[in-house]
């Protein structure tokens, strides 16, 4: 976002008061509005798609590492776009607690796979979803641990555009922080 440099009313008098106290207290009012972050958490709304494909999905490109999972990604893409207007969100297990996936363009066939494997190292109720996201937004939620480093526990914040997810935040989940699956952060808004 652009700096925007205000220039802020007199305070020499009273009525100066009043205008600059009115100004902070709309520009504070509309910061939410103008993407300033309420909490510094990213919102799927705050990520939003144009379009979202209605069309027939594309036959799946098989790269040499996408043989491998045919049979999960060949499944997946009979079904509607989940994620990011027109791509489909599909993972399976890697062993106990943890999920490998891909993303998959319905449009195209393509096969992007998910920047890491997530796991869970606590204990979590029966709504944990590792990997969070929505049809309407590019933003990808990632809940637990990278299996893959040796990194806190946590919420991993991406947006995914031009095939590349890029990262966005990571919040440590506090320890003793209860079971949810956002553990690290409030559960988010859908809109």
């Amino acid at each position: 976002m652009p700096a925007m440099l205000v220039s802020l009313p007199s305070t020499g008098t009273t009525s100066g008061v009043i205008r600059r106290t009115a100004f902070l207290f709309l520009l504070f009012c509309c910061a939410g509005r103008l993407g300033l972050a309420q909490n510094g958490i990213p919102q799927f709304k705050d990520y939003p798609v144009r379009t979202v494909y209605r069309g027939k999905n594309a036959r799946l490109l098989l790269s040499s590492d996408a043989r491998t999972f045919k049979t999960r990604l060949t499944q997946a893409l009979k079904g509607r776009p989940n994620f990011a207007g027109h791509f489909i969100v599909t993972t399976w297990g890697c062993g106990t607690g943890c999920q490998v996936g891909a993303v998959i363009d319905a449009s195209t066939g393509r096969v992007f796979w998910l920047p890491f494997p997530v796991g869970q190292t606590s204990e979590v109720d029966e709504d944990f979803r590792p990997v969070e996201f929505r049809l309407d937004s590019k933003l990808i939620i990632f809940s637990g641990v990278r299996v893959d480093r040796d990194e806190p526990e946590g919420a991993r914040f991406y947006k995914f555009e031009d095939g590349r997810f890029k990262f966005l935040k990571f919040i440590k989940r506090e320890a003793g922080g209860g079971r949810s699956s956002h553990q690290a952060a409030p559960r988010l808004a859908t809109h």
